[in-house]
């Protein structure tokens, strides 16, 4: 949604009809998201994803406060914010779900948690699209700013329940010895 509707926004702010006004934009949500990821590599799944829900609501909310004030230095910062709060919360999500899948089943549940997030992505901004004609952009932004700020609170409030362990790596489990079936080479070393 944001990708979708904040260019247009960046341009009436900024009274331009440049398409750098938009890349700006949009480099404002997706840089910080993947240097959040890059810096934030070491912290627990929870804390990644608490963190970053509760900071891309603030986001958000600051990219509504943004365009009802006519202020393209609060827009572009809280896309700043929206984009850490995304990279981190993205990140924190992904590494629980793949550390909780069985790796026999791993790349069936990746295809469904993809699928998902590319209909969480795509629906919204189709949504924003209908309604744009009839609510005007800022109203549209407005909507749907707040919604991703509510959503972006309940699933903060969800993620409260991942475990604390901090899973940097998903390990493919390895056999103990037991499990691996001995060789007559190995017999001799009490297999």
């Amino acid at each position: 949604m944001f990708l979708s509707l904040a260019p247009a926004v960046s341009d009436a702010l900024l009274k331009t009809h440049s398409v750098l006004a938009g890349a700006a934009t949009v480099a404002a949500l997706t840089v910080p998201a993947g240097i959040a990821q890059l810096v934030g590599h070491r912290r627990s799944n929870r804390t990644l994803a608490v963190a970053g829900a509760l900071t891309l609501s603030a986001g958000m909310l600051g990219i509504v406060v943004g365009d009802l004030a006519g202020s393209p230095v609060v827009f572009f910062a809280a896309a700043v914010v929206t984009g850490i709060g995304f990279g981190m919360a993205f990140m924190g999500a992904l590494r629980n779900l793949s550390g909780a899948i069985p790796p026999a089943h791993r790349g069936e549940v990746m295809s469904a948690f993809y699928l998902v997030a590319y209909a969480a992505i795509s629906l919204p901004a189709v949504a924003a699209g209908i309604a744009l004609p009839h609510a005007g952009i800022h109203d549209t932004l407005l909507g749907f700013g707040i919604a991703v700020a509510v959503l972006g609170l309940l699933v903060a409030r969800g993620a409260m329940r991942i475990g604390e362990e901090t899973a940097v790596t998903v390990a493919t489990p390895v056999p103990s010895p037991a499990a691996v079936p001995c060789v007559s080479a190995d017999v001799a070393h009490g297999c």
